[in-house]
């Protein structure tokens, strides 16, 4: 199954999940990625990989202009309920060339990067973020992989109430493989946080710009 089929099944599953906050690390993690992005006083986001579109609340509630994207069609049809800002947008089609309409001087990428190969995908981000601009991405902690290495695993969902069909295939990255992406992508990364629930880490958020911009870690 893949990643578009798996979503496109249990769309209203997950918004069903969302919307009854049953994720217990999401309270820590949505709030970390808010924080961030608010610190970053952006003027217009580009969330890709959006899903069902919980972010957009906060952000346009912030005053920031907001576009969520994504390669779900059922999941974008859920998230147009809240607004009109979101499109019907594949990975693939970043790829080949698909640029929003304005450069976004932040683009998103929350628990979004799923694939073995993201490079070509990272480096069309970056070619159309603005050059002062910034890309956040939050994903797994790499001390929560199953085993500390890359490769693929699957995603049930079996612990939730909610029963969810099939498996999402999902590929899990050490630290430094995730810093050897963002090197080849000529990307830098700026900040590292690391939100955690329970004296257990809930994920980790990586700020980046594009490498020519001289920037400290932190």
């Amino acid at each position: 199954m893949t990643h578009k089929d798996f979503w496109n099944q249990n769309a209203d599953n997950w918004a069903q999940v969302i919307e009854q906050n049953l994720i217990a690390s999401r309270t820590i993690t949505n709030a970390a990625l808010l924080n961030e992005v608010l610190s970053l006083k952006p003027k217009f986001i580009l969330d890709i990989g959006c899903g069902e579109g919980w972010l957009s609340q906060p952000i346009i509630e912030s005053k920031i202009d907001y576009l969520g994207i994504d390669g779900s069609s059922q999941l974008i049809e859920i998230a147009l309920r809240r607004g009109s800002f979101f499109q019907h947008i594949t990975y693939e089609q970043i790829i080949n060339g698909w640029q929003p309409n304005q450069h976004p001087d932040l683009a998103i990428l929350n628990f979004s990067l799923l694939d073995k190969d993201v490079e070509q995908l990272l480096s069309a981000v970056s070619a159309f973020t603005a050059r002062d601009g910034k890309i956040i991405i939050q994903t797994l902690h790499p001390s929560n992989l199953p085993v500390y290495q890359d490769g693929w695993n699957e995603e049930d969902f079996k612990t939730m109430t909610i029963k969810f069909q099939g498996k999402m295939p999902w590929y899990g990255r050490t630290k430094e493989s995730w810093l050897s992406v963002f090197d080849a992508c000529n990307l830098k990364v700026d900040k590292i946080t690391e939100p955690s629930l329970n004296d257990k880490f809930a994920s980790i958020i990586f700020t980046l710009s594009h490498k020519e911009q001289l920037t400290t870690i932190s």
